[in-house]
């Protein structure tokens, strides 16, 4: 039901009907990251079809590891809208976990548990990590492109957004795909997408018994790469320019449209030192949380086209200098 209700309508974008926004957190997450998280969503809006203009905290989903878990997530519906539901399955749901430690591979078995609770039901699905500041809505992008599947990128390297892997195209380039980051995914609602997906979870726990150190996202880029060729599937990257993670160098990550040629596909980019100032503007107040209200285009794109205007994502536990105000959004403790 919780499904259901956070299903937001795709319509207008694709021949599909619906897509839907997942999570998960435990009780360390719902202290710490998730109300940052679920303050970037309230702050934006669907911008299209039936349900322009909804916010979309409304439209995410939060699994709850634990009983305390769920009491946190509910106790956030005082002010955000969202979804909670409860995984009474899940048994590793406190404190935090070690690199690689049991708690750790629960993490990667869990994502994939609840990706095919959406794509069995016929949604498209997004999942997000908590840790993360959205921006404005990525549906559009990501509908746009007809991606069957879309990875975030791990480094800050030059690649075409707009090429499958699986392409001749990008295969004519003799390049390998870049390491991909789980830290935001987008699955088309297809069989074929669902048994790749299944295919993840299944080489997981073919490994998990003779592969202590077991990594999820190890795993996805190795499945999916092979998965995605064998049933003609799309898988693409995320712009990194637009889809930006805290483990890039400096702060975020810039480069030319026009270097998006062949001889620098696949070559690392820099970042900035920090984020780029931004004029402040009556009621929202400086730094970041200007930036999402102004939606100002990046600094280093000369051309941008509607589709490349602002950020969509940010990581903000990065190493990047973020100027921020005191403000009660996005103040999070940073790991420097």
């Amino acid at each position: 039901m919780a499904l259901q209700r956070a299903a937001i309508d795709i319509s207008h974008l694709s021949c599909r009907n619906s897509l839907v926004l997942l999570g998960m957190a435990n009780e360390e997450a719902l202290q710490h990251t998730v109300p940052y998280f679920l303050e970037s969503l309230s702050r934006v809006a669907v911008t299209a079809g039936k349900d322009a203009g909804h916010s979309l905290v409304g439209r995410v989903v939060l699994v709850a590891w634990s009983q305390d878990a769920m009491k946190a997530c509910q106790a956030l519906q005082a002010t955000y809208n969202h979804q909670c539901v409860r995984d009474a399955q899940h048994t590793a749901a406190t404190g935090s976990f070690v690199f690689h430690d049991t708690g750790f591979n629960s993490l990667g078995f869990a994502k994939v548990k609840y990706i095919l609770n959406g794509l069995s039901l016929g949604h498209d699905v997004v999942f997000l990590d908590t840790d993360i500041v959205v921006m404005r809505d990525p549906l559009p992008y990501l509908l746009v492109h007809d991606a069957d599947l879309f990875g975030s990128m791990e480094k800050c390297m030059v690649y075409n957004d707009s090429l499958s892997f699986n392409s001749p195209e990008f295969k004519s380039l003799r390049k390998r795909p870049p390491a991909i980051n789980i830290g935001m995914l987008y699955f088309k609602a297809s069989a074929s997408v669902t048994r790749c997906v299944y295919n993840w979870a299944w080489e997981m726990r073919s490994e998990v018994q003779t592969r202590p150190r077991l990594w999820d996202q190890d795993i996805f880029g190795k499945v999916m790469v092979k998965c995605t060729a064998v049933h003609g599937l799309r898988f693409q990257v995320l712009d990194p320019r637009l889809f930006q993670s805290g483990c890039f160098p400096g702060c975020g990550c810039k480069f030319f449209n026009n270097e998006i040629r062949p001889d620098r596909i696949g070559r690392f980019s820099g970042g900035f030192r920090k984020l780029p100032a931004v004029p402040e503007r009556p009621g929202v107040g400086s730094g970041l949380i200007n930036l999402v209200a102004n939606h100002t285009p990046p600094p280093f794109d000369p051309e941008p086209n509607p589709g490349h205007q602002s950020r969509f994502i940010l990581l903000v536990q990065g190493k990047c200098e973020i100027p921020l105000s005191p403000s009660p959004m996005l103040n999070a403790p940073r790991n420097d």
